[in-house]
């Protein structure tokens, strides 16, 4: 029975944030999704030994990540780094999603806000994206200390899965050309095929979004 309700409650989650994909309420997620989109392009650009100089979100929902790679990075690394955005708010988007279901199944909004804060100090650096990330970081801390267990979980739940969704919803947007147009000019590979691949990887973050509620904890 428990694991119906949750699997119930996943198909309610996304259809509020289907539902609401357009709607202002949504502005801060989407926010959100940009924030992860460039964390993820800094990340990569880290692993691969480069530096991240800042990164940047706009009011508009446009994001910039600045860094520096070696001259002599592998195409792969370069793919990985270009690829880092999208990919990277699926997984960031799918991890909040499973916080409730883990061992910090208690603090999962204290979590995602700290790391909010501390990402901020260490990358984000024009005016509004601090703004904004601080506000959320700050909004989360606070609702993770006066909610606990059911509501709290229902919270962390529904920005993953909006931050999925809206990730998904992004591959025809033109902010995410110019990881393409790089993918195309390394690889001389269509964006199209791009395109599809990065479907197929988000498609399969859902449907295992949809095991581990059926199976309410992480396999």
């Amino acid at each position: 029975m428990t694991d119906q309700r949750e699997f119930i409650l996943l198909l309610l989650l996304f259809a509020i944030a289907w539902l609401l994909r357009k709607s202002i309420v949504m502005y801060p997620l989407i926010l959100l999704v940009t924030l992860l989109h460039e964390l993820g392009h800094a990340l990569a650009v880290l692993i691969v030994g480069g530096r991240v100089k800042n990164i940047q979100v706009g009011l508009l929902a446009g994001g910039l990540t600045n860094g520096l790679i070696k001259e002599d990075t592998s195409r792969l690394s370069r793919i990985c780094i270009s690829s880092a955005g999208y990919l990277g708010s699926i997984f960031f988007g799918f991890t909040i999603f499973c916080l409730p279901y883990g061992r910090c199944h208690q603090y999962p909004l204290i979590i995602v806000g700290v790391l909010l804060l501390l990402i901020t100090a260490l990358w984000v650096r024009n005016v509004f994206g601090i703004v904004f990330s601080v506000a959320l970081g700050v909004c989360l801390v606070l609702l993770g200390l006066q909610f606990s267990g059911t509501v709290e979980a229902f919270i962390a739940k529904f920005i993953g899965v909006s931050c999925v969704l809206q990730s998904f919803l992004t591959i025809d947007q033109d902010r995410l050309q110019v990881d393409l147009e790089k993918n195309k000019k390394i690889t001389r590979t269509p964006i199209w095929a791009w395109k599809w691949l990065w479907r197929i990887v988000a498609l399969a973050v859902l449907l295992l979004m949809f095991k581990i509620a059926l199976s309410s904890a992480i396999l």
